[in-house]
């Protein structure tokens, strides 16, 4: 292990991963630090992805995915199910996925240390200039110094570097979905992603269904963080399980959280940024965070390496990769929000009443958007709303 870098990025995720592959493949020393032992190891994700989001950065490979579905299915409070055939969606497997993604930076000369805890930064004359860093498999472990030109942190929503950067990287309730999610086996379709909604289901939030092939899915629930201070996330999904998947099993659990707000006002300082879900590149609708957070690394390694080449890590120059999320994803995520913040108002009664009325449509010819339509002509109050979103 050297002592000195120009590039440390704290996460092995998917973000992580590839803004060490950019800056490695344009000539930077880069160093990956990952605090568990195994990159993509344990996985706390649905695993839920949009092709054509991924395709912006990256060349799907099969061995990538657990299934690749034909669309999705949308279950009311009721129980009205509309079928959306998409064939955007698909199923990741983490453990694979995350490796690749690491595997493509090493392959590009970036340094790996796993089980390998980012502590503290170090800090000259107000920048951050390095990192401080234990190893966790170690009892008593000596703390060590690491010098580097830029630190990117993207160590995920819980994020505790961005603060120790001085960044306000705090969610308000309304914007923080509290999951918690099993992989179960004996589920027969494995060729759609389910989605159910209701607020005793799942209130502002949805419970989903994700194939991981063979007959294993993740089954997993979100809800809003203020709904959870009455009723923990894993006690509703074990009366959804209960009620729906009697007959399947839980092999696997894990509980987080995810951030369904708006990107970070301010994601660098200098020597300093921040990325994937740590910064809120998350769709706030889905709050799928993998494609935003690539667009995220894509940009920041891009900024960082011509940082690196010029000598310059300023806030000045490194906040042009903030400029570039907002631009060109910035208006999706807004857009989304929106419609995050107008399905919230929309009585369970309401979207009973859209689902049957798109049951009655022709097999076949319901999209995402058309969805929308008569949940807008039988809510007039939000028109305005959801004119904004799509115009």
């Amino acid at each position: 292990m050297e002592k000195k870098y120009d590039i440390i990025v704290i996460g092995a995720g998917p973000a992580g991963s590839y803004a060490a592959f950019v800056t490695a493949r344009a000539g930077c020393r880069v160093l990956i630090l990952e605090k568990d032992p195994v990159v993509g190891v344990p996985v706390r994700c649905g695993e839920g992805v949009g092709m054509v989001g991924l395709k912006m950065t990256l060349e799907p490979r099969s061995e990538w995915f657990g299934a690749r579905c034909k669309g999705v299915k949308l279950i009311s409070p009721s129980g009205y199910q509309v079928t959306v055939h998409d064939s955007n969606a698909a199923v990741l497997d983490r453990t694979i996925f995350d490796k690749a993604i690491c595997d493509m930076a090493v392959a590009q000369g970036a340094t790996l240390l796993t089980s390998c805890m980012a502590t503290g930064l170090i800090e000259k004359e107000g920048q951050i200039c390095g990192v401080k860093i234990k190893f966790t498999n170690q009892k008593d472990a000596q703390e060590f110094d690491l010098e580097a030109k830029i630190v990117i942190a993207a160590d995920g929503v819980e994020s505790r570097i961005a603060r120790l950067a001085g960044l306000n990287s705090t969610n308000a309730l309304r914007d923080l979905e509290v999951t918690a999610s099993y992989v179960m086996d004996h589920i027969q379709d494995q060729e759609y992603c389910y989605f159910y909604t209701g607020k005793k289901i799942a209130p502002g939030g949805y419970v989903w269904i994700f194939p991981k092939g063979g007959d294993r899915a993740n089954v997993g629930i979100g809800i809003v963080g203020s709904a959870a201070r009455y009723k923990k996330p894993i006690e509703y999904l074990d009366h959804f399980v209960k009620t729906y998947l009697p007959h399947s099993r839980v092999i696997d659990r894990f509980v987080g959280s995810v951030p369904v707000g708006l990107v970070m006002k301010k994601t660098t300082r200098d020597g300093f940024m921040v990325i994937g879900d740590a910064a809120h590149h998350v769709n706030p609708v889905s709050g799928g965070g993998i494609t935003y957070g690539l667009n995220a690394a894509k940009f920041a390694g891009r900024v960082a390496a011509e940082s690196i080449r010029r000598g310059d890590y300023s806030d000045r120059r490194l906040r042009k990769y903030h400029q570039e999320w907002v631009r060109k994803i910035g208006k999706s995520q807004r857009r989304s929000y929106r419609l995050k913040e107008v399905l919230m108002k929309v009585p369970d009664e309401v979207i009973d009443q859209t689902a049957e009325r798109l049951m009655k449509k022709k097999k076949g010819r319901t999209n995402f958007l058309s969805a929308f339509v008569p949940l807008v002509k039988h809510r007039p109050r939000v028109v305005w709303d959801v004119f904004r979103i799509f115009f």
